[in-house]
């Protein structure tokens, strides 16, 4: 009795289907041709990425029994160890955006565009934002830095392979030649700001172990302490003359000549059969709701 109730329903079902036929038909036709015009008018994104390999640099002359001696002078020797995770998160940090967007044009190239002019190889920024004629923000519409921030946490990408220490840096733009170039920035950025830092905490610690080397009595002391200022001397000499002191670029930045986004064809697809889905469901909301009213 049971399987009879179900074949008569189903049978039902499709009956209503068939007679609604039409209306699911022009409802998803409608649906999917929305869609179409919906990503015709979506910009193309374009990627470019660059694969680094971090430099970790060990002092194998200073050992955990003068550790204390070493905080002194300003060698963390758990940071020497631990730097990879330090460079990705200056890499998002505020501080490092701030400094990114001092250069000229970089605000305006990055939150101004309105589209990408393919033949030219220019961006065409929003007017309703930026003047280019005058390359002037119009009135409170300059984004705050704290906007350009957020815009680059969600566009520039750093991801870290856990096995091998790998490191992928990609930025995504409406402009290929602009993402290559930012990034180029980026990288290039980075590895000034912390060769000058490195630098500067070298030159610290040189001149504070000179002194202790002076003043103290102990011989075996100052044995260890030359023994960490030339390994000091070793990294300043590292730093200076090593291009590839802070990573080893072993894929560098490049211009897309394809798009990542947006996927056109799935987000059709995906409204088409939404759309065959949302048709049905109100054909067969609308005939129990006829049903339960007759």
């Amino acid at each position: 009795m049971e399987e009879k109730f179900q074949e008569t329903t189903l049978r039902d079902i499709f009956k209503i289907l068939n007679k609604e036929k039409i209306f699911i038909f022009l409802f998803t036709f409608f649906f999917t041709i929305s869609s179409i015009i919906y990503v015709l008018f979506l910009q193309d994104i374009y990627k470019s990425e660059t694969t680094l390999f971090p430099k970790e640099e060990d002092l194998p002359g200073v050992s955990s029994q003068i550790g204390s001696l070493a905080n002194l002078a300003g060698i963390n020797i758990n940071q020497e160890k631990n730097k990879l995770f330090v460079y990705i998160e200056t890499l998002k940090s505020r501080k490092f955006h701030q400094h990114l967007l001092s250069f000229p044009g970089i605000l305006e190239n990055l939150m101004a565009p309105s589209s990408y002019d393919i033949s030219s190889g220019e961006l065409v920024f929003d007017s309703d934002l930026f003047d280019s004629s005058s390359e002037k923000w119009l009135p409170r519409k300059k984004p705050t830095p704290l906007e350009a921030h957020s815009f680059l946490l969600e566009n520039l990408e750093i991801d870290r392979e856990e096995n091998t220490g790998i490191i992928k840096v990609s930025f995504k733009h409406l402009s290929p030649i602009f993402a290559k170039d930012f990034l180029d920035l980026v990288l290039n950025e980075f590895h000034k700001l912390t060769v000058e830092k490195d630098l500067a905490e070298t030159e610290n610690s040189i001149e504070y172990l000179n002194k202790k080397f002076l003043t103290s009595k102990v011989s075996s002391i100052k044995s260890l302490i030359s023994s960490m200022m030339e390994e000091q001397l070793k990294k300043q000499m590292l730093i200076k003359f090593k291009e590839d002191y802070v990573f080893q670029i072993v894929d560098p930045p490049f211009t897309p000549e394809k798009k990542i986004e947006p996927l056109r064809s799935q987000i059709v697809i995906f409204c088409f059969l939404f759309g065959i889905f949302i048709s049905i469901s109100i054909t067969l909301v609308r005939f129990l709701f006829i049903s339960r009213n007759t």
